[in-house]
């Protein structure tokens, strides 16, 4: 009965609960390559100030308490638990809102001087232009903006609705569970 009822829900669920888990696990290995950069090597990019020790530690936890947030969220995605689903709606629009800020922030400082004097000289060792790397950059983070504009429109269709207000667990989540 359980496979059977699982082979009706719609599979963009569970390929929606994947890449939130690939990007979890890509943002917690970014969030220990940046906190060994900043605060264990010899040479610690970091100031010693220990006013921004603080404010990079903060910071640093916020960005492991969401990646917890996003871990949580595919396991509820996977249960199918409706808590869940206005959970990756949340993700998704915070998604969009920062990968779509840094794409256009990326576009817009293409048209900097600065930039434009440094394509003007380029460095025989780079094979692109530092122009052309932020196109490509804003490109990619675009890409990952559309990940959570999917997230948001999918979510809310109605079939995925439906699914997420009859599916299990919902009565033991009215219960106190």
């Amino acid at each position: 009965m359980e496979m059977a009822d699982r082979d009706e829900k719609p599979g963009g669920i569970y390929v929606a609960a994947i890449v939130l888990a690939l990007m979890a696990v890509f943002e917690l290995l970014s969030i220990a390559f940046s906190v060994a950069t900043l605060f264990l090597a010899r040479h610690a990019l970091a100031p010693a100030i220990p006013a921004v020790r603080v404010a990079l530690a903060v910071v640093h936890l916020l960005m492991l308490a969401f990646v917890f947030w996003c871990f949580w969220t595919v396991v509820g995605l996977f249960r199918i638990r409706p808590w869940a689903r206005h959970s990756i709606i949340a993700i998704g629009v915070l998604n969009f809102l920062f990968f779509a800020s840094l794409s256009a922030g990326l576009v817009w400082l293409r048209g900097n001087p600065f930039v434009a004097a440094i394509d003007a000289r380029p460095n025989p060792s780079m094979p692109f232009s530092a122009g052309v790397l932020m196109l490509g950059l804003a490109a990619f983070y675009a890409l990952l903006a559309f990940v959570g504009l999917w997230w948001i429109i999918y979510f809310n269709l109605s079939r995925v609705r439906s699914t997420f207000s009859g599916g299990p667990g919902f009565d033991t989540l009215k219960s106190g569970d």
